[in-house]
């Protein structure tokens, strides 16, 4: 296992695998507060006590938080990571063609994530999470950024020992 995570390095085949954890975590994230919503609802029509759903939803913006925190710590992990390896210059192509999918694929992704948003069921609780939703809108402009540092990182560094 140690080895494993010692001989992880960031490069730009790093940026589908943020794309997927930040579109589930910030959906997984709409669905939750839309369910806890239903269900406080629910309790509260039905006379029951719903102390703990209010104390959750007093807590969204730490949720919202920790998106911004996750994509801005997987970026940066990957920036740092690139700086261990040496990289030929031949695999440069190969990184941009990686780098165009991954930017189609993040606009589709953000397209579908914005039409979630915007149904009647979950336009509530996306309301609760602005962060979330200015990320996942301007996501590939995101990666792009990243993918930039990860590129000068990579391929316009020193050739001398780290």
């Amino acid at each position: 296992m140690q080895r494993a995570l010692k001989n992880k390095k960031g490069t730009i085949s790093d940026y589908p695998v943020i794309l997927v954890m930040i579109f589930g975590g910030a959906f997984t994230l709409l669905v939750a507060a839309m369910l806890i919503t239903n269900l406080k609802t629910g309790f509260s029509t039905a006379g029951l006590d719903v102390t703990a759903f209010t104390d959750l939803e007093a807590v969204w913006t730490t949720f919202d938080y920790s998106i911004a925190f996750l994509i801005i710590g997987f970026m940066g992990a990957t920036v740092l990571g690139a700086a261990y390896i040496d990289t030929s210059p031949v695999f440069f192509v190969f990184s941009l063609l990686l780098l165009g999918v991954t930017l189609l694929v993040s606009a589709q992704i953000s397209n579908v994530f914005a039409a979630a948003a915007t149904t009647a069921e979950l336009s509530a609780a996306a309301g609760n999470f602005p962060i979330a939703l200015w990320i996942m809108a301007n996501i590939p402009v995101i990666l792009l950024s990243g993918a930039v540092l990860t590129t000068i990182v990579l391929y316009a560094k020193l050739r001398s020992p780290l």
